[in-house]
């Protein structure tokens, strides 16, 4: 649930609660100061939720192709309203589509998702397993340290780094 979501829910109960106060009960009534108690907590919800900070949508702005140059370098080109895939180039392509009326940046990655990965150790001695080949030859699951543990053979399946721990009696650590 977005927190502007969980706000609107919380909005219509006050105003339920204040409406019901004062349809039923007269002021200084129990019933009129529950539900007056009701209410506050309710303002009290709604206005933290209201200090949270929701991560908003990143806007990108579409330039007028008036506005593109050589400096500015390959962008993604676009006519609206969008019917087609996006160009990718600059107007001093070969097959450049002179139709293209905007473009917006190519925002180049700052962070890399890692692969996850998974190691297989021992219980009792603490070690880990490392794959060690030799040449041609098949290759055979070898005990490693602690402090080798950046060595061991990561795996990228977790079912498979489940069944080597099953065959060892060991257990399964994500690195």
């Amino acid at each position: 649930m977005k927190v502007s979501e969980a706000i609107e829910k919380l909005t219509n109960k006050r105003n339920d609660a204040l409406s019901f106060m004062s349809d039923i009960y007269k002021k200084g009534d129990a019933g009129y100061l529950a539900n007056e108690i009701r209410v506050t907590t309710y303002n009290i919800a709604i206005n933290t939720l209201q200090q949270i900070d929701e991560p908003q949508a990143k806007k990108v702005e579409a330039h007028l192709a008036e506005h593109w140059n050589e400096d500015v370098g390959d962008v993604l080109w676009w006519n609206f309203p969008v019917e087609e895939p996006p160009y990718c180039g600059t107007p001093l392509d070969e097959h450049f589509p002179k139709y293209k009326t905007h473009f917006s940046m190519i925002d180049m990655p700052t962070e890399i998702e890692k692969p996850k990965r998974w190691v297989v150790k021992l219980p009792e001695t603490g070690k880990y397993f490392a794959n060690i080949s030799y040449g041609k030859m098949f290759g055979m699951i070898a005990e490693i340290s602690e402090r080798e543990a950046k060595d061991a053979y990561p795996f990228t399946d977790r079912a498979k780094a489940e069944a080597v721990a099953v065959l060892v009696d060991g257990s399964v650590e994500e690195i």
